[in-house]
């Protein structure tokens, strides 16, 4: 990651350059985490969607992330009218 590697040469002699890496680096490692997050909620939506053979994320031209929420808003819109039933 270029951020990581700016972070690492980055040593600032004053109190303030030291403030400020401090606070990039914290920012950085939270960034990380949420990307981290987001992948391991994105290949568990995968699962779910593939478990209920749902088929939006196969059209040409949807960008797999985007279809897989419509799918799920699908699901539930479905499983709504099910419970009304």
């Amino acid at each position: 990651m270029p951020a990581k590697a700016i972070l690492a040469v980055v040593r600032p002699p004053d109190l303030a350059g030291k403030t400020w890496r401090r606070l990039a680096a914290q920012q950085l490692a939270e960034l990380v985490a949420v990307d981290r997050r987001i992948k391991a909620l994105t290949k568990e939506l995968e699962v779910m969607v593939l478990a209920r053979r749902l088929r939006l994320m196969d059209q040409p031209g949807t960008e797999q992330r985007a279809a897989r929420c419509r799918d799920a808003e699908v699901g539930v819109l479905v499983r709504a009218a099910g419970l009304e039933q």
